[in-house]
């Protein structure tokens, strides 16, 4: 759903689900990929997994949300992950109903459909664990199938399905209905 003005989205709506999971819960066997913490000194090499909003967190020492870099064992860049901790950015953390939250899963195409979005998933939450999360939660748009298949299939719950407005050209936060 869009609401335009003179042509241009002023309101857009995004209908969600809201998925969450253990952080003990086992994902896969064997872990082939390694990571790296996104910091300044290596922002340049996290390309798209670097936006506006995660930059600047990074560039300001933004203790609450880390951004991860995933490998191949050659060592090739496989994808990104991002994970927000409780007293985060509340624009984000108040949809958000757990210890920690995943967003921006990302995987390099050329990578895609070979297991390492489980894999990221699997580091992910021992990530969140390790800094004495119990629990991470995300939210998946109900049209992306490929992640809708993948969260359920790894053992993500479905808790809810909501609906999210933004308004665009404006500091102003998803609302939800």
């Amino acid at each position: 759903m869009k609401i335009r003005l003179f042509n241009k989205v002023i309101v857009e709506g995004f209908d969600h689900y809201v998925y969450s999971i253990d952080t003990d819960h086992k994902i896969v066997d064997h872990n082939v990929l390694t990571y790296k913490k996104i910091t300044k000194e290596n922002m340049d090499e996290a390309g798209a997994a670097i936006g506006n909003t995660t930059g600047k967190w990074i560039l300001n020492d933004y203790p609450f949300a880390r951004g991860y870099i995933f490998y191949d064992p050659q060592g090739h860049q496989v994808g990104s992950c991002w994970l927000m901790f409780k007293g985060g950015d509340e624009k984000l953390y108040r949809i958000r109903k757990s210890d920690s939250f995943i967003f921006r899963l990302e995987v390099d195409e050329a990578y895609q459909g070979k297991g390492y979005s489980k894999m990221i998933m699997d580091h992910m939450l021992k990530i969140a664990s390790a800094q004495g999360a119990k629990n991470v939660c995300l939210v998946c748009a109900r049209k992306n199938s490929k992640a809708v298949n993948l969260y359920e299939k790894i053992g993500m719950k479905r808790s809810e399905r909501k609906i999210f407005f933004r308004v665009f050209d404006r500091n102003i936060p998803y609302y939800e209905l």
